[in-house]
């Protein structure tokens, strides 16, 4: 089950990311072509309701492997081609999103330290 937050078409200056999630569910969301990773990962944990967010992390794929983002960093630091990509092609065109994966980044021994209420 897909949750859509966006239209195909966007302004320039925006850009559609498509978060995979670790149940393989995926959330598209829009972010700010000078978001930080720390604005993408506020959106995740607000569409999943999650309350201990530091459990967790945004990643990417370079050179074949998973890398956390720095969530202080802006998101076309990890998607510098992409990113430049996208809005030089105009809004009538569909570009397909980029990609992150939201993580677990931290496991803790003992689950019952993590609060569901």
């Amino acid at each position: 089950m897909s949750k859509q937050l966006l239209s195909k078409k966007m302004p320039l200056d925006f850009r559609n990311v498509c978060v995979l999630l670790p149940d393989r569910d995926q959330l598209s969301l829009t972010v700010g072509v000078k978001a930080t990773g720390q604005e993408l990962f506020d959106q995740v944990c607000d569409v999943l309701k999650i309350k201990d967010p530091h459990f967790f992390g945004i990643s990417v794929v370079k050179n074949n492997e998973y890398v956390f983002i720095d969530l202080e960093q802006k998101l076309c630091k990890y998607f510098v081609k992409e990113w430049k990509k996208e809005g030089s092609r105009g809004t009538e065109k569909f570009v397909p999103p980029l990609v992150a994966f939201f993580r677990v980044q931290y496991y803790v021994e003992n689950g019952r330290v993590i609060r569901y209420y």
